[in-house]
């Protein structure tokens, strides 16, 4: 018995540090969403015709990733010129957020 309760009390720990840890990975909508969230701060760099395509992310540290991703404009889309950059992305209270990359200044959207 003394062991199951070892296992349930376990288990329960790791549940708990689990839900503290950010929404696992950020995918394409998350990293859509988190630069339409900062157009508010970089107005000027924010292109509203851009649409990520594609993400390949993979952690830095304590929850940070940075995302290897493709991109397209609506302007491009007869010619579908996809464009590449990366972006670094951190968790939020509720959602991701762009920390540099794209209109954050460290990254180019052309």
């Amino acid at each position: 018995m003394r062991l199951a309760g070892l296992t349930i009390a376990w288990i329960t720990a790791a549940a708990a540090a689990q839900a503290t840890l950010a929404p696992g990975v950020p995918d394409v909508p998350a990293i859509q969403s988190a630069y339409a969230d900062a157009k508010g701060d970089n107005a000027d760099r924010h292109l509203d015709d851009l649409t990520v395509r594609s993400a390949d992310c993979s952690p830095i540290d304590a929850g940070r990733f940075y995302c290897q991703i493709s991109y397209l404009r609506a302007r491009d889309d007869a010619a579908e010129h996809l464009y590449f950059t990366v972006v670094t992305m951190e968790p939020g209270a509720d959602r991701w957020i762009l920390k540099s990359g794209l209109c954050r200044g460290d990254g180019a959207a052309h």
